[in-house]
């Protein structure tokens, strides 16, 4: 019995040491627990993270390649206008070369237009020299002229005296003679037949005096067509 008491007590510690190893067993397996359990935890946060991290990389990846679309058309549209610019820049000088062809010619032209201007003032001065000769002649033919050709003068001669005027609107004229004590009108023809016929009686002893009654209505250029005109036909003058 007592050999039975021993036996029972050794069990007993026996299953003690068991039971405390399997409590020490089940300690470190829930401390094991704990830590896979928050090992776990960790890794979801981290893959939460990395998730959030993975999105935030996309919307930068998106937004990059976007950046990237635009600098490509960015860059096509440069290389279109350097394209341009190229085209401009050769035309700006072609007009360029054809500008200065263009001056060339004009300095050219505008040489031969001074040598030209040169001439003609070499020309002008030789007409003014030639013109001073001609008026200092027609000077000295006029003097010997006025020296050798008598003064027109009424005296002794038959005056007839001829009226010219208008009413802005026709023209008319008149005659008197030395016995005649007041004008009469005639026409123009009748006035011609007139002077005429007194040119024809009187020849180198007529006179003509011609009047304007009226002259402010008259052009100068009519009233001096008319002097002229019947001075020349029929004044014993000329």
């Amino acid at each position: 019995m007592a050999q039975e008491n021993g036996l029972l007590v050794a069990r007993g510690k026996r299953l003690e040491g068991e039971l405390l190893a399997l409590e020490q067993s089940y300690q470190a397996q829930v401390a094991l627990r704990g830590e896979l359990e928050g090992e776990v935890a960790r890794l979801k946060a981290d893959k939460t993270a990395l998730a959030q991290t993975g999105s935030a990389l996309k919307v930068k990846l998106d937004r990059v390649s976007g950046e990237r679309d635009r600098l490509g058309q960015t860059h096509r549209a440069l290389l279109a206008q350097h394209k341009d610019l190229q085209g401009a820049e050769r035309s700006l000088t072609d007009k360029v070369e054809g500008l200065s062809a263009e001056k060339t010619t004009l300095q050219a032209r505008v040489k031969e237009l001074k040598g030209a201007v040169r001439g003609l003032r070499k020309e002008r001065q030789a007409l003014v020299a030639l013109r001073g000769e001609l008026e200092g002649e027609v000077t000295r033919l006029k003097a010997d002229k006025a020296a050798q050709t008598p003064v027109r003068s009424a005296a002794g001669k038959y005056v007839v005296e001829i009226r010219y005027w208008t009413d802005g609107i026709n023209y008319f004229y008149s005659v008197q003679e030395p016995a005649e004590p007041r004008p009469r009108t005639a026409s123009n023809n009748e006035l011609h037949e007139i002077l005429a016929a007194l040119k024809v009686k009187y020849r180198q002893q007529l006179y003509i005096k011609v009047l304007f009654p009226r002259g402010e209505e008259l052009s100068h250029d009519d009233a001096w067509a008319f002097t002229q005109g019947i001075y020349r036909k029929y004044d014993y003058y000329w």
